[in-house]
């Protein structure tokens, strides 16, 4: 329990941030991206203290932010349901948009 802990307080200090840009990137609501972060944070919390193995901690959560922020879009946003996940990708990659989270969370520092 005290090594889950120590890595989910590595993993909060060094994502919460860039995660939270990510976020935004899709929902344009800084307080719902924070939520969203927040709720995945705790369901990584729960998943490594029940011992869960998470290999690749910073894939996982982005994974996790970007699908909670679509199921949001899709249950407030999208009534009939006809909300895919390529809708949530404009022009750029997932990958550019998580690199790009982690340069502005850098410059904003």
């Amino acid at each position: 329990m005290i090594k889950a802990k120590k890595d989910i307080d590595d993993a909060f200090r060094c994502y919460y941030r860039p995660l939270c840009l990510y976020a935004m990137h899709y929902l344009h609501d800084m307080a719902m991206a924070e939520d969203i972060v927040q709720d995945c944070f705790t369901e990584l919390w729960k998943r490594m203290t029940a011992n869960k193995d998470v290999s690749n901690v910073k894939a996982y959560l982005y994974m996790m932010v970007r699908n909670h922020c679509y199921d949001l879009l899709k249950k407030e946003g999208q009534s009939d349901g006809n909300l895919l996940l390529s809708d949530l990708e404009d022009s750029i990659s997932d990958e550019e948009c998580e690199e790009r989270s982690l340069i502005e969370a850098k410059i904003g520092r």
